[in-house]
């Protein structure tokens, strides 16, 4: 994070691992391409904030999951 950066919270000092992670990559082949794609991460660990300049420490456990789908084209 900048640290000149104008928020009214900062993080100041992280220890972030990757607790899990997983995904399903869909390809056709015939077509050559990806169809579908989804995944799930999951991210924990301590954190220390700086808020109006008093540092307070937090614990993060934050799931961040995604899919994208390939839809077909619009009929003309």
């Amino acid at each position: 994070m900048d640290p000149n950066a104008p928020t009214p919270v900062k993080v100041i000092k992280s220890d972030l691992k990757v607790a899990s992670s997983d995904g399903t990559i869909l390809f056709d082949r015939q077509a050559g391409r990806v169809v579908r794609r989804s995944g799930k991460t999951r991210i924990t660990g301590d954190v220390t904030l700086d808020a109006m300049g008093q540092e307070l420490p937090a614990k993060l456990d934050l799931t961040i999951e995604s899919t994208t789908e390939l839809q077909p084209k619009a009929k003309t």
